[in-house]
């Protein structure tokens, strides 16, 4: 029996909702009949007339919404869900948005998929940042923009989180359309929601997307890169004079990539303090060879180093 899963992760005690529509024909799917209806449009329904059209979310752990749809019988092509939260009677704004397509009662994979195998009844999310940009994705409509991830409440973080399914007890699953997303780096953030309390689950990993597919899968064997890889103070960015450089940007590349003039999938960036040192670290796959660039345009730069780790 093949079917389609959706979830979300958001704090529990909530309702949320979906309608499901067949692109070809925009036919509405009728949860309380398990038809879809032709000529049935969400904008024509209003109050209890979009009652049986709700496909309901049920939260099988505190935090982890899902619901799944069996697709044998259901025609080749392209269909589209919208999920929202419902409340008192009250739909508000989407919180995902998503289009799967089937081929001859099979959904197919989309490119990306993420397993972690750990306890049962846990509630697991990502936040995924395109290393390029900084910026996050967020699922609703499929855009990037900027989170602080360390600084921003709850409420502005929610949209940004793309959930887990748990599939057996303590089996997780997580598949991401590599269609959305450009050819480049994608660092992975995993998180467990906790009596509504968001906790780091593990360190942070690295997926390569590369012509709408994923290239090597998630790499979990990273290591970070600092100012003080390959020796104390070795990738410190200072001047002639021994004195540190603030605020210059240090980009890590495969050196492969930099050889070849390919500067559209850097695996991080950051800033130099002003003793010259780095802000943060940058994770890499292990094993493999990188080019750190130094810049502060218009004062110093750009300068290069290679690093193996």
């Amino acid at each position: 029996m093949a079917e389609f899963v959706s979830t979300l992760a958001y704090p529990a005690g909530r309702v949320f909702i979906s309608y499901l529509v067949r692109d070809a024909d925009r036919a509405l799917y009728n949860y309380s009949t398990g038809s879809f209806d032709e000529g049935v449009f969400l904008s024509d329904l209003q109050g209890a007339a979009r009652e049986p059209y709700r496909i309901p979310y049920e939260e099988r752990a505190p935090g982890s919404y899902s619901w799944q749809l069996t697709t044998d019988t259901l025609q080749s092509g392209d269909y589209s869900y919208q999920s929202r939260e419902l409340s008192n009677e009250v739909e508000y704004d989407n919180v995902k948005v998503e289009t799967f397509k089937v081929i001859e009662g099979a959904v197919q994979s989309s490119d990306v998929d993420l397993r972690i195998e750990t306890l049962p009844g846990l509630t697991l999310f990502i936040y995924l940042k395109q290393l390029s940009t900084g910026l996050f994705f967020k699922e609703a409509d499929s855009s990037f923009s900027y989170l602080d991830l360390s600084g921003a409440a709850v409420a502005v973080r929610e949209p940004y989180r793309i959930a887990y399914r748990e599939n057996t007890p303590g089996e997780y699953s997580l598949t991401l359309d590599a269609n959305l997303f450009d050819n480049g780096n994608y660092e992975v953030f995993t998180y467990q929601l906790s009596n509504n309390v968001e906790l780091q689950a593990g360190l942070p990993a690295v997926i390569q997307i590369q012509d709408n597919r994923e290239q090597v899968g998630v790499i979990f064997d990273t290591v970070a890169i600092s100012e003080s890889t390959g020796g104390e103070d070795n990738l410190r960015y200072i001047t002639s004079a021994n004195q540190g450089v603030s605020g210059a940007k240090v980009v890590v590349y495969l050196a492969a990539d930099y050889d070849q003039g390919n500067f559209d999938s850097p695996f991080g960036s950051t800033l130099t303090r002003p003793d010259g040192r780095w802000t943060d670290p940058i994770r890499v796959p292990a094993g493999r060879t990188y080019k750190v660039t130094f810049q502060k345009e218009g004062h110093y730069g750009p300068d290069v180093q290679e690093v193996v780790v």
